[in-house]
């Protein structure tokens, strides 16, 4: 199970709050990929429950995607950010 929510701090900072719940999580990562497929970010996965924080401040408005990659399957949040 993986949830993406958004938190807007203050007029200056905008963050994507990624939650996950995985029940084997060894080799599985997260991924922050833009709208031209460019890699922004990437994490490893160490526990089965966690959180990852993805400060978007510093990125255009446009489209992204979230990918969880785990063992040659993923799967894809997609959001846009606009400000």
């Amino acid at each position: 199970k993986v949830s993406i929510y958004f938190l807007f701090v203050s007029y200056l900072m905008v963050v994507a709050i990624v939650t996950y719940n995985i029940d084997d999580y060894r080799n599985a990562t997260f991924s922050l990929f833009d709208q031209n497929g460019k890699i922004l970010q990437r994490n490893t996965i160490e526990n089965k429950e966690g959180s990852f924080i993805y400060d978007l401040s510093n990125y255009p408005n446009g489209t992204y995607n979230i990918i969880l990659l785990h063992d040659g399957t993923s799967a894809i949040k997609r959001f846009v950010k606009i400000e």
